[in-house]
């Protein structure tokens, strides 16, 4: 009887692997061995499987009091939340303006590697955008000109004072592992967003696809995010470029060049004049 019981067990453990997710198993197994394990998160388009255990950028914090964070204010804006049932774009009836944020400043460097802070290339970058749009007669703004610092709230909430169209926020990315490399474009998954017939998903794709075109970085395609303030409190299609991982030698190598910065910026420029274009095309 004590054997035939001993038999059993394998069958049992077999049943309940059957029966457990398999990513549950790859969790529990890496938990055991790694002793922690990057949180789950929903990927949209992405090009690599192996982007679910790539970093999470928590350098934009949430906004506190997200309920009132733009109704304290008269004539300010309320939060966007994913509430509508039903979504119909509609032609859009104001001037294009893009705004463009370079992420971090002042006090808050962003990653700093090899004495390079990223605070400096993302605005190196933007400047160089401001330049060429405003030379193509785009409509366009920065929510910073200088090494000034910004709140998650105040840079988003420019944006949407302003009735832009457009918002793309300029970042370089960071990880532990220094493995990782590549371009990647974050947007907020509501499918809802929208400046006349463009809505967010279709911005982050055009704006990576013509990244890709000039940068010789990794594609790592465009990830949802639902955790950045910048993205989830925007009014119109946002998006959140970073373009390299600082801590890989061979792309901050890239990102510390001007030829990059200036491919960067011209890939940038190109995708947001093709989504400008589609603003207004059903």
């Amino acid at each position: 009887m004590k054997k035939s019981r001993i038999l059993l067990i394998p069958v049992i453990i077999a049943l309940l692997i059957a029966c457990v997710p398999h990513s549950s198993i790859i969790y529990a197994s890496r938990l055991l061995i790694n002793g922690s394990f990057p949180g789950k998160s929903s990927f949209s388009r992405a090009l690599s499987p192996s982007l679910y255990e790539e970093p999470r950028d928590f350098k934009i914090p949430d906004i506190e009091n997200e309920h009132t964070a733009y109704s304290t204010e008269p004539g300010s804006y309320t939060p966007y939340f994913d509430d509508a049932a039903d979504f119909k774009p509609i032609p859009w009836k104001k001037p294009k303006l893009v705004v463009i944020d370079p992420g971090h400043g002042g006090s808050e460097s962003g990653a700093v590697v090899n004495g390079i802070a990223e605070k400096e290339i993302n605005l190196d970058v933007s400047l160089r955008l401001h330049s060429i749009l405003k030379s193509k007669g785009v409509l366009v703004l920065l929510t910073r000109k200088d090494d000034s610092f910004l709140s998650p709230r105040e840079r988003i909430d420019f944006a949407n004072r302003k009735e832009a169209a457009l918002f793309v926020s300029i970042h370089s990315n960071w990880f532990k592992d220094s493995s990782l490399h590549g371009t990647m474009t974050l947007y907020f998954p509501s499918k809802k967003l929208s400046a006349g017939y463009l809505n967010e998903i279709d911005y982050a794709t055009s704006v990576q696809a013509k990244l890709m075109e000039k940068l010789p970085t990794r594609d790592r395609g465009i990830i949802d995010r639902t955790d950045l303030a910048v993205l989830r409190h925007a009014r119109m299609p946002s998006v959140l470029v970073e373009l390299g991982f600082m801590t890989n030698k061979s792309d901050a190598s890239l990102m510390s060049s001007s030829e990059f910065r200036q491919s960067a910026a011209e890939g940038l420029a190109a995708g947001i004049m093709e989504c400008l274009n589609k603003i207004d095309s059903p």
